[in-house]
C-alpha cells in the first residue's frame, strides 16, 4: 500500500534520493518526471540508465520548471543530451510570468512491467534529494497500489509535451536552449539565494536567534563511491547497492547553495586568422593564448577560466582531447548580439613543448558570418566570467 516518506525523521531511507536509487536503475522501461527546480548534477548518476532507455525507443519524458529563470542553460543542455536523437523521449520547459510551475513527481515502469511513482515536496536538486526536510507519498503496484493511479502520474507529466499554449516550451535542439536564454526564460547562472543568516554566527539578523543545521542524509551514488570504496577495492555493482543500502553517517556538506567563483578576465589582440579575415582557409576559431597575461596558458583555460564547465572526452583519435560548451553574452563593437552557445576544445598534445596553444573557442555560424562581413582585425576580444560563473565576450576597439 501507499507509503509515507518524511526526512524529518533523519532516516536516509525516507529521502527521494534513496527512492531513486532503488527504482531508477538500468533496464527500466519508462521514466516520467516533472520538477519545479532542477540541477543536472543531481540527475547525473542516473543519466546513463535514462540515455540507454531513450535510445531503445522507450518513453523518457522530463518536464522542468524555470521559475524566475531558475533553470540554468548548462543544466538544460545536459538534460537535452539524454533525449537527443531519441524518438520517444523529450524535455519540456514550463515558465509563467504570474505563477510558478511547482510539481515534484516521478513515475517509473520497471523491467518486469511493475510500476512505481512518488509525489512529494522534494526537487531534483542535491538538497531536495537528501538534505532538506521533505515529505512524499510513494506508490508501488508490487505493494498493491493501483496501476491506474500510478499511470495517472505519467499521463499528467506527458500532457505538457503535447501542449502548444504560451509558457510551455519543447526543447529539441541547442538552438531552442539559446532561444530560451535570449528570451529570458532560463538563466546563465542560478539566481542568488535570499538569506537573513550571517555566515559567521548563523544568527538571524532580524531577530538575533540562532538557526539549527542538518546533516545530509543521502549522497549521490557517484559521490558515495569516491568517498567509501578504497582505490584497490572493486566497486559495488548496481544490484549490490540496491540490496544493501549504506547505513553510514554522512558528514555535513558545507558546499554553498550557489557556487561563488572568483571573477576572471582574459583578452587578446585580434589578428586576421582569429577575426576570420585571413586570405586562406578560415577555421572559425579563436586561439586562446597567453596574450599579455602571466598565466600557464597550457592549463589556464581548461582548468581555471572554464574549469567549472562540464568537459567531455572527445571521440577516440590518435591524440585525446576534451570539449565543453558555454553560453556567452556577446557584444560586437558595443552592440549587444544576444547569447551564443560556443564550443571550447582542449587538446594538450598540441603544445608539444613548443609553446603552442592548447585551447580554442569556436565561433558559431552566426558570429562567423558577422566576422566575415565586418573586419575586426586590430580590435580586442575580451572574455569575462562573473562570480556566478556566467560568461561574456566582447570585441571592442579599445584595449581592456
Amino acid at each position: 500500500m501507499a507509503r509515507y516518506l518524511d526526512t524529518g525523521t533523519s532516516d536516509s531511507s525516507q529521502s527521494l534520493g534513496h527512492w531513486l536509487d532503488m527504482n531508477l536503475v538500468p533496464s527500466i522501461q519508462e521514466f516520467h518526471a516533472q520538477f519545479a527546480y532542477f540541477t543536472f548534477s543531481a540527475l547525473k548518476p542516473y543519466s546513463e540508465a535514462l540515455r540507454t532507455a531513450a535510445l531503445a525507443d522507450l518513453p523518457v519524458h522530463i518536464v522542468l520548471g524555470s521559475n524566475e529563470k531558475s533553470l540554468v542553460a548548462g543544466d538544460l543542455r545536459q538534460a537535452l543530451k539524454i533525449v537527443e536523437d531519441a524518438p520517444n523521449a523529450s524535455v519540456t520547459v514550463v515558465a509563467y510570468s504570474n505563477a510558478k510551475f511547482h510539481p515534484k513527481t516521478v513515475q517509473i515502469v520497471r523491467s518486469d512491467g511493475s510500476s512505481v511513482a512518488v509525489v512529494g515536496s522534494g526537487n531534483f536538486t542535491h538538497r531536495g534529494l537528501g538534505w532538506n526536510v521533505e515529505a512524499a507519498i510513494a506508490l508501488d503496484t508490487v505493494e498493491g497500489d493501483s496501476a491506474d493511479v500510478i499511470k495517472d502520474v505519467a499521463t499528467a507529466i506527458d500532457r505538457w509535451r503535447l501542449l502548444t499554449e504560451s509558457g510551455v516550451f519543447p526543447v529539441h535542439t541547442e538552438a531552442d536552449v539559446t532561444a530560451l536564454l535570449s528570451a529570458g526564460i532560463i538563466g546563465l547562472a542560478p539566481p542568488p539565494q535570499k538569506s537573513f543568516v550571517t555566515p559567521t554566527t548563523g544568527a538571524n539578523t532580524q531577530t538575533g536567534k540562532v538557526l539549527g543545521s542538518r546533516q545530509r542524509l543521502w549522497t549521490p551514488p557517484a559521490l558515495a563511491a569516491t568517498k567509501v570504496v578504497p582505490a584497490v577495492a572493486t566497486a559495488p555493482t548496481v544490484a549490490a547497492t540496491v540490496k544493501t543500502p549504506r547505513k553510514r553517517a554522512i558528514p555535513p556538506d558545507t558546499t554553498p547553495l550557489v557556487s561563488i567563483l572568483p571573477p576572471q578576465r582574459w583578452y587578446k589582440f585580434l589578428k586576421a586568422s582569429d577575426a576570420q579575415q585571413n586570405a586562406g582557409h578560415k577555421i572559425a576559431q579563436l586561439r586562446l593564448t597567453k596574450s599579455v597575461f602571466a598565466i600557464d596558458f597550457r592549463r589556464f583555460f581548461r582548468y581555471d577560466l572554464f574549469g567549472a564547465l562540464t568537459w567531455t572526452l572527445g571521440k577516440k583519435t590518435v591524440h585525446p582531447y576534451e570539449y565543453a560548451e558555454a553560453a556567452f553574452d556577446v557584444r560586437l563593437a558595443g552592440r549587444p548580439m544576444g547569447v551564443h552557445i560556443l564550443r571550447l576544445h582542449y587538446a594538450p598534445h598540441q603544445e608539444q613543448s613548443q609553446n603552442n596553444y592548447t585551447s580554442v573557442l569556436y565561433w558559431d555560424e552566426a558570429l562567423k558570418q558577422k566576422l566575415a562581413v565586418t573586419s575586426y582585425v586590430g580590435y580586442w576580444v575580451l572574455i569575462e566570467r562573473d562570480q556566478q560563473g556566467a560568461f561574456s565576450l566582447s570585441i571592442q576597439a579599445a584595449q581592456p
